[in-house]
């Protein structure tokens, strides 16, 4: 955070005092007053996980396309949420950067630079420590160092009521593997996630809301006429200082009557014109309608058919906690698949060779097309087909996990804390059917008050770009220099982020973003 808001903070503080502090909705008011003041509001982070790779007939440029001029709105386009106004109600185009051809390159070294390869399955652990594994098989390996989330939150996120929020729409087989973990603590130890939407409203917006009794109520009522009454008497202070001077110190003491004046406006209105709002609570059991109740779990335990509903609720939650300055610092893991529904609908199988018949499976829900809904086996598996109809399915997978981020986007967008949140996505892999970790989709959307330019296309160093295809060139790239940019958009001065025996793997980029 720069020095300018840091002081603008401190002088707020200081012209309302430290009762006024206290008051329900403080921070939101805090930071209007930021805005107003710097032009910017606090800068925040969220790093979203995804699964099964992607297909780069509908990833990669199309012909004439340069690195601003470019179109992800056509049908099949695997980023087209990013521009699909009538959707998500505007386009998000100009507030992306897709990057083509990244890998995680420090995954194939070991801790002495040894080769080592962590499969695409144990790979998302890379994505936000980008660092090489000491050890492990399979779908877990054992990480250096902290996720870059939590190296920011330690620096930045203790001027909220919460430091990070760490999120997953599916309980995991096993829990905190490398597989489907993004945050990381110190020397690489992963963090505990929330997927339960009443457990996560509980534990962030329960002390936000007034207990529905009189004593409640009227406690709540003493603590805004309190609040009420220091703004008074700040007010009446300021006007007697006024008096006294003159020129640019009387057009400040002017600016800090006008906030006072709009603290005690929104005193009366404590959900801040609908934008800083506590979201419903929405209970796993017992809802007043039965069709609202929703099982935590993962597929073979009977979560499936809520997986899509877990993720809406989880993204609605999410949404608040940043417009509200709960946190600035959260990472989410979206589901291993959409799930069927609770209205299940059956689809023909995939055919990757086109001459074998496959009988029907169980369809996903919420995708805007009929795909199955085993993303992993039924079509992450068969993408090395190039038979259109798997390249398709492969597309609409990926569309519905980057709908997910639209959505949260748009609910930013709406009170205006877009610019100021990065949204970074990665995936697990790159390559489905061959589980590599090569050419990893990797977007970074939303906004860092102006330090990063968007609506680009970016092609690892190394590597020139193709049409239809992964860029060529470089035998292996690493993506550390996104976490590098990141770490800078926020003040940060470093040059390298992650652990690997390769130092160049780990190195920032001048100039990538």
């Amino acid at each position: 955070m720069s020095e300018r808001v840091n002081r603008t903070r401190r002088a707020f503080l200081k012209t309302v005092g430290v009762a006024a502090a206290a008051l329900p909705f403080y921070k939101m008011l805090e930071n209007g007053v930021v805005r107003a003041q710097t032009g910017t509001l606090p800068q925040k982070l969220v790093g979203v996980g995804m699964f099964h790779a992607t297909s780069q007939t509908f990833y990669a440029r199309r012909a004439g396309e340069t690195d601003t001029t470019f179109d992800i709105s056509y049908a099949d386009s695997c980023l087209r949420p990013f521009d699909d106004a009538a959707t998500y109600g505007s386009s998000f185009r100009d507030d992306i950067i897709v990057f083509d051809g990244f890998d995680y390159g420090v995954g194939e070294l070991g801790p002495s630079g040894e080769d080592l390869h962590v499969p695409m399955h144990g790979a998302l652990g890379l994505f936000l420590t980008g660092s090489s594994a000491t050890g492990g098989d399979g779908t877990d390996w054992h990480l250096q160092n902290e996720s870059l989330d939590q190296y920011l939150a330690a620096r930045h996120g203790g001027e909220t009521r919460f430091r990070s929020v760490e999120l997953c729409t599916e309980i995991d087989f096993a829990p905190l593997m490398s597989s489907s973990c993004i945050a990381y603590g110190a020397g690489g130890a992963p963090l505990a996630r929330m997927t339960s939407p009443e457990a996560i409203w509980d534990r962030y917006f329960a002390s936000l809301v007034i207990p529905d009794d009189e004593a409640a109520r009227a406690a709540a009522e003493r603590r805004r006429r309190v609040g009420a009454s220091v703004l008074d008497f700040v007010a009446g202070d300021i006007q007697r200082l006024n008096s006294r001077l003159a020129g640019e110190e009387r057009q400040k003491l002017d600016q800090h009557l006008t906030v006072i004046r709009d603290m005690e406006r929104r005193l009366s209105d404590p959900v801040i014109a609908g934008m800083c709002s506590i979201p419903t609570r929405r209970a796993e059991r017992g809802n007043p309608n039965p069709a609202d109740d929703y099982v935590v779990s993962n597929g073979p335990n009977g979560g499936g058919p809520y997986f899509d509903l877990i993720t809406d609720l989880q993204i609605e939650l999410l949404a608040q906690m940043l417009i509200c300055d709960l946190t600035r610092f959260a990472t989410i893991v979206l589901g291993n698949t959409a799930g069927e529904g609770t209205s299940p609908q059956m689809v023909a199988g995939l055919n990757p060779d086109g001459e074998t018949p496959l009988p029907e499976e169980l369809a996903a829900t919420g995708t805007d097309y009929l795909i199955p809904a085993n993303f992993h086996d039924s079509i992450a598996h068969v993408s090395g087909s190039t038979r259109l109809e798997v390249q398709r399915a492969v597309a609409c997978m990926n569309r519905y996990y980057f709908g997910k981020v639209a959505r949260l986007m748009q609910r930013l967008r709406a009170a205006d804390a877009l610019d100021s949140t990065l949204i970074l996505v990665g995936n697990e892999g790159g390559h489905g059917a061959g589980h590599s970790t090569m050419h990893v989709p990797i977007v970074l959307a939303g906004g860092a008050n102006g330090a990063i330019t968007m609506g680009r296309r970016v092609v690892a160093p190394g590597r020139t770009a193709q049409i239809g295809e992964a860029p060529i060139g470089a035998s292996r790239t690493s993506h550390n220099p996104i976490l590098v940019a990141v770490a800078n958009a926020f003040g940060e001065d470093l040059e390298h982020y992650g652990t690997c025996a390769d130092p160049a793997l780990t190195a920032g980029v001048s100039g990538l973003v």
